[in-house]
């Protein structure tokens, strides 16, 4: 029984004697390289912290503080101070700005001029319509004339002739006017004729305590809206 026992033994073990050989030797190798390792390696010194001390401000950081403090009115006057774009006008020509402009081109300014066209005041002429030739405009003129009423031939645009007998700058004094001749016997017409104007105004930067501030009339934002 004995001897079966060590058939069977050798039966099951002795195949893979070779493979628990192999896996003790790998495993004794992995042990080995470790602690020659953790024999080699140097040792880690960890430094003590230094000691915190308490935080200490020097009497020129008060100083400093307070100078700070007694800076900001100044640096707040310095803002109100500041130069402002104003606007001087309307004047019929650019010449009327010539003095001031160089005042306050001396004093760093810098003025421009800007020119802008609007619509002057309406005026209305009134006049004799269809008269058909320049004949019959002459012979109404003439008796226009006598009659006292002042008056000079016109061309129109597509070369007829008229008669002016006026032009008002109120359309109610041209109204008044035309009736009178209309009851003449004439047919009379009232034309409105629109007028257009330049006008200037001068731009600057100045300080608000100038004389030259207080004469003007707006910001600049007037012209740049306009």
């Amino acid at each position: 029984m004995r001897t079966d026992l060590r058939d069977k033994f050798n039966q099951l073990f002795l195949p893979h004697s070779r493979y628990v050989l192999v896996s003790l030797l790998a495993v004794n190798l992995a042990v080995g390289v470790y602690l020659v390792s953790r024999e080699q390696a140097p040792q880690q010194i960890v430094a003590p912290l230094p000691a915190i001390e308490p935080e200490l401000r020097l009497v020129d950081a008060y100083a400093t503080v307070d100078e700070a403090r007694a800076a900001q009115p100044a640096v707040l006057k310095q803002a109100e101070m500041a130069r402002e774009c104003r606007v001087w006008g309307p004047q019929p020509s650019p010449e009327a700005f010539t003095e001031l402009a160089i005042k306050l081109r001396s004093s760093g300014g810098f003025p421009e001029i800007v020119s802008t066209k609007v619509r002057g005041r309406a005026e209305y002429l009134v006049y004799v319509d269809h008269l058909d030739s320049r004949d019959n405009a002459k012979r109404a003129a003439q008796e226009l004339e006598a009659l006292k009423i002042e008056n000079y031939l016109m061309t129109q645009a597509d070369e007829t002739p008229v008669v002016s007998v006026g032009v008002f700058s109120s359309e109610d004094r041209a109204q008044v006017h035309m009736q009178r001749v209309s009851d003449l016997g004439y047919e009379v017409v009232i034309e409105e004729m629109s007028r257009s104007q330049t006008i200037y105004n001068m731009t600057a930067h100045v300080f608000p305590d100038t004389q030259a501030y207080s004469s003007s009339i707006s910001t600049c934002a007037m012209i740049a809206q306009g």
